[in-house]
């Protein structure tokens, strides 16, 4: 059962957009491993997405298009066509809602 917001990111999603938005995922299960689950959604969706910006270095956009990237050296891997690059989009649309719905789910269960 999860217990902290790194929880929540333990399992990875099936697919990325990019090779950095895998690099991020990663990061940010370490970075919030230690810090507990909240009380509500919209606080779920604000933690991920300052942790987003302390490591993306911008904020994420409310409206982001599917061929934004952001490139991030941090999270460079060494190899790829995407290394590096994230998406702004993947992670309004496909990564936090995950996050979102893995906190429901353990409230749930609770």
């Amino acid at each position: 059962m999860a217990e902290t917001m790194g929880d929540l990111l333990v399992r990875r999603p099936e697919q990325y957009w990019l090779r950095g938005d895998a690099a991020l995922w990663t990061r940010l299960a370490d970075d919030l491993g230690g810090l507990g689950l909240p009380e509500s959604f919209a606080s779920v969706r604000e933690i991920v997405e300052s942790a987003y910006e302390r490591v993306v270095g911008v904020e994420l956009p409310k409206r982001p298009s599917p061929d934004d990237m952001v490139p991030v050296d941090a999270l460079s891997i060494g190899h790829g066509m995407s290394d590096g690059l994230v998406s702004p989009h993947f992670w309004r649309f496909t990564a936090i809602p995950i996050v979102i719905d893995r906190w429901a789910a353990a409230r749930r269960r609770g």
